[in-house]
């Protein structure tokens, strides 16, 4: 017996009743979260949007990105970000300028104990160390 697919009447081979689980195989597998390629210029000198604004791209703005919380998206995330106070802790900052210990976003990267709300990210893998220390070399630049 072949299922019939609304839009598709009279297509009933057994090539398009999978057609449909494939494609949707595909497409999520190719929207898994993936470390961006960190350029070389990164190790010397922590650029904002050539080093830290690509890990974002991967790994935050699929939930910071368009919801009305905070936006990590390019050209929003840095001023979302830099001596902005908490919202879940307001007597802390998002990133305090030259001191990754006492902002947020690092203390949520790292998981470090004591901080409010979960580790980010929530799901999937955690950032890699590389991830996380051009993160903190980039909030210790500043």
């Amino acid at each position: 017996m072949h299922t019939r697919f609304p839009g598709f009447q009279g297509l009933t081979s057994p090539v398009t009743e999978l057609a449909f689980p494939l494609a949707f195989l595909f497409f999520f597998s190719c929207t898994r979260k993936t470390s961006p390629v960190i350029p070389e210029t990164c190790s010397t000198r922590v650029d904002f949007q050539q080093c830290v604004q690509p890990i974002f791209n991967a790994h935050c703005v699929g939930c910071h990105g368009n919801n009305g919380g905070l936006s990590l998206r390019s050209g929003e995330a840095l001023q979302n970000l830099v001596g902005i106070p908490s919202r879940c802790d307001p007597g802390m900052l998002r990133v305090r300028p030259g001191d990754p210990e006492q902002s947020l976003l690092y203390l949520k990267i790292t998981d470090a104990p004591g901080k409010c709300g979960s580790r980010m990210p929530p799901t999937g893998s955690a950032l890699t160390d590389q991830e996380i220390t051009l993160i903190q070399n980039w909030i210790q630049s500043l």
